[in-house]
């Protein structure tokens, strides 16, 4: 199969995940922030972060280096079409226009915040487990 192809099959799977994820989470959650598309997006952070730590791993176990190389294998086309379908920035927006309209600024501000950290911190974690798998 072509790396394209991978690619969109994954991003359908992840896209697929994604709503049956969300709707789970939906139906325990009620509170006021949006909390489903946080655990999403985080969530697809730290499987991206394993797929190219593991990538990269294999590829140069001792290079040091976090540059994904020229031909990625299975890992990051896999991840990258999935993580694509199954993350969504745009919602996670979405959301935070949401609270400001609602007058939840310091709910808004925290999501957003909230949001960028965790998810940076998920794609750390995943990159350092997929160095130390290889």
């Amino acid at each position: 199969m072509t790396p394209i192809l991978v690619s969109a099959v994954a991003g359908g799977v992840g896209a697929a995940a994604r709503f049956v994820l969300d709707g789970e989470i939906r139906v325990r959650w009620r509170g006021g922030v949006p909390l489903s598309t946080l655990l999403i997006n985080v969530l697809g952070s730290l499987v991206l972060g394993l797929a190219v730590g593991l990538a990269v791993g294999l590829a140069a176990p001792s290079s040091g280096s976090f540059t994904v190389p020229a031909d990625p294998g299975p890992w990051v086309l896999v991840a990258v079409g999935f993580c694509g379908g199954f993350t969504t920035f745009s919602t996670a927006m979405f959301e935070t226009l949401q609270l400001l309209y609602e007058r939840q600024p310091w709910a808004a501000l925290a999501y957003l915040w909230g949001t960028a950290v965790a998810a940076v911190v998920a794609v750390g974690l995943g990159l350092a487990a997929g160095l130390i798998l290889v």
